[in-house]
């Protein structure tokens, strides 16, 4: 009975083997298959040390292994083969594809736990990044459990994902229109948070929801978080103009205090009504990234803002020639920004 089992086994790896790119995902179905009955043989000393099941176990162990790295090697390959950004900077069928092939692995969670047995990360990490540009956790696998080599498989994919379309729309960016990546910063910034918004919808309908957990969650936390950055940069840039310094015009000349306090507030109204006016460009989708992104910029700007406007508000005889907001009228301009 057991040999039979074993050559039905053996059928069934040389089929995965002949289209692993089709029928790959089987091999974790047969990682479960083969454990179970090694399990119930666990009482038989002489049946449980079968070498013909021991021997295919290691087989599908093999083929298991190259499905992850041939995972994350295919996230790269879709991202680098992107020609052009979407015109509604939105999702594009590169991050489609990569989400749809981890959702598989997430369908076999079992089989894919039995497969990670003795895996090293190493063996997926096919596509270096930077340890700037991964969120991985030193020490996150010391408990050496799968399950959390399981969840640092799909955390790494999500970073390797994102942070290749952030290269990517770069390099598209900088071939098509020039200048540096700080030109492109509130755009990319954009284009990579609507593919994360889509990213997570998926993934919290998904069994892969389970399976990050703790640290998983807090990874993806930490990737949106940067990519949030990206965004508000350009309103960081803003509240330097508010700060106290001798301001010089240019001539050379130091401007005297009310003349320095003028062109401080002409300069943020301009750089303001930009940035509303460039950042209106972009629709966001997620109720929730817009809060998020309206809170960082009410939080940096308007205590900055009220600061300098509480200190000079009173220095003219017409405020409102030079200053176009109240703190109050600025908030609510943001408000609307991202209703």
């Amino acid at each position: 009975m057991l040999n039979s089992y074993a050559k039905l086994v053996q059928v069934n790896i040389k089929s995965i083997e002949s289209n692993i790119e089709n029928i790959g995902f089987y091999s974790f179905e047969l990682v479960e298959s083969i454990q179970s009955v090694i399990r119930t043989l666990r009482f038989d000393p002489n049946l449980q040390k079968n070498d013909t099941l021991s021997s295919c176990l290691g087989q599908i162990h093999l083929l298991s292994k190259l499905l992850f790295k041939d995972a994350v090697q295919q996230i790269s390959t879709r991202v680098g083969n992107i020609s052009k950004i979407p015109n509604d900077n939105g999702v594009t069928e590169a991050t489609v594809s990569s989400v749809s092939t981890l959702r598989k692995f997430g369908k076999y969670k079992q089989g894919c736990v039995k497969a990670m047995t003795g895996m090293a990360r190493s063996e997926w990490l096919v596509v270096h990044l930077q340890d700037k540009e991964s969120t991985f956790i030193k020490g996150s696998l010391n408990s050496g459990s799968n399950e959390s080599l399981l969840s640092c498989f799909f955390s790494d994919c999500i970073d390797i994902l994102v942070v290749s379309l952030d290269k990517r729309a770069n390099k598209i960016l900088s071939e098509t229109e020039g200048g540096s990546a700080n030109k492109h910063k509130l755009r990319v910034g954009f284009f990579v948070l609507s593919n994360m918004t889509m990213i997570e919808e998926i993934l919290e309908k998904s069994e892969i929801d389970s399976i990050l957990g703790i640290q998983g969650v807090s990874r993806l936390e930490k990737l949106k978080k940067r990519y949030i950055n990206y965004m508000v940069d350009d309103w960081r840039s803003l509240t330097v103009i508010l700060m106290d310094s001798v301001h010089i015009d240019s001539t050379g000349k130091k401007l005297k205090d009310k003349d320095q306090i003028k062109d401080k507030f002409h300069k943020f109204n301009e750089g303001y009504d930009a940035l509303v006016a460039k950042t209106s460009h972009y629709k966001l989708n997620s109720p929730a990234l817009k809060r998020t992104l309206k809170a960082e910029i009410i939080s940096l700007l308007i205590p900055m803002y009220e600061r300098f406007w509480g200190r000079y508000k009173d220095s003219f005889k017409n405020p409102r020639k030079h200053i176009r907001y109240t703190p109050g009228e600025l908030t609510n301009s943001i408000n609307q920004l991202f209703k």
